[in-house]
């Protein structure tokens, strides 16, 4: 696992709750590991949205492979998501940026405005890669491993990840 800060594609207080970005097409690996961070004992409410059916059911297939009580809400557009979100507080959303009418972006910002939905995880799930478009990763930057890599090979990997750093700086 690799983690760092998210790139900075909206305004800092819409990132706010932001848990992850995931790049469609999703891996189970990814959805599991950011379910493991706000799982309930009981049953976790998750909203799905995004204007692509084909791309909810697979994020709903995906939970569904988890062995855990989840209850799905589906939404196909932000306006959508948002009038789920009065009657049902979820305990995370995940949300496509680009949608027509009411976008991604536009649903977070209109969440953390909302007093109910301000501390909902959101995690985005996108199409759209980060590393385009000159955004930046703040530090730090961890990786976790469950198997033990190589002294020779870790410090190769270290040294030209600190070079790349300060080369920048």
């Amino acid at each position: 696992i690799i983690s760092c800060t998210l790139p900075r594609t909206m305004a800092q207080r819409q990132m706010e709750g932001v848990l992850s970005y995931l790049i469609k097409p999703v891996t189970p690996e990814s959805v599991t590991a950011v379910m493991a961070s706000v799982e309930r004992a009981d049953e976790t409410i998750v909203l799905l949205a995004d204007d692509e059916p084909d791309a909810v059911r697979l994020l709903e297939s995906t939970l569904m492979l988890i062995p855990r009580p989840y209850r799905i809400l589906k939404a196909y557009s932000g306006e959508e998501a948002l009038a789920l979100m009065q009657e049902t507080v979820p305990d995370i959303v995940f949300v496509d940026l680009v949608m027509p009418g009411l976008d991604g972006e536009a649903t977070i910002a209109r969440m953390r405005a909302d007093q109910r939905l301000s501390g909902v995880p959101v995690v985005i799930v996108s199409a759209r890669d980060v590393s385009e478009g000159g955004l930046a990763v703040e530090l730090p930057i961890s990786i976790h491993r469950n198997k033990p890599v190589e002294m020779g090979k870790a410090t190769r990997l270290l040294s030209a990840l600190i070079d790349n750093v300060s080369r920048d700086s």
